[in-house]
């Protein structure tokens, strides 16, 4: 059974527009931390920059939230993205990761970490540096 305040993050995130970002201050205290793949920053108005930026670069982008593990004081979210680049015409694009949320004393996010795999599930599709790191994973592999 999840907490409240889980369940509404849940519907923030995957109900989550360019529009709809400004509430974020309901889910994440002034000083909350976040961390993704492309970006590591502090403060509110630093994460509401990111992901404001990402709804600015991507059309028809949302997420799924498929799973919740939830702990004391802590959650995660096992997630499916799925997003067009903004003014390409490549097909729907998608991705599976997981969130590692802390939350504060007053249910608020402060510790947000996202995990998920950039160079397969970005990089790799690109056709010049997809190839090269295509064939470096199976170098490594």
């Amino acid at each position: 059974m999840n907490a409240p305040h889980i369940l509404a993050l849940k519907h923030y995130f995957e109900t989550l527009t360019l529009d709809s970002v400004a509430p974020l201050t309901d889910y994440y205290p002034a000083e909350a931390y976040f961390k993704d793949p492309f970006n590591e920053v502090h403060g509110i108005v630093a994460i509401e920059k990111v992901f404001r930026h990402m709804f600015a670069n991507l059309d028809k982008s949302e997420f799924s939230i498929q799973e919740i593990w939830e702990r004391d004081d802590s959650a995660v979210f096992l997630w499916e993205f799925r997003f067009r680049f903004r003014g390409k015409t490549l097909a729907q694009q998608s991705f599976t990761g997981m969130s590692m949320l802390r939350f504060y004393r007053t249910n608020k996010v402060n510790h947000h970490r996202d995990y998920w795999d950039a160079a397969e599930e970005i990089y790799e599709k690109f056709p010049v540096i997809g190839p090269t790191l295509r064939w470096i994973k199976r170098r490594v592999g």
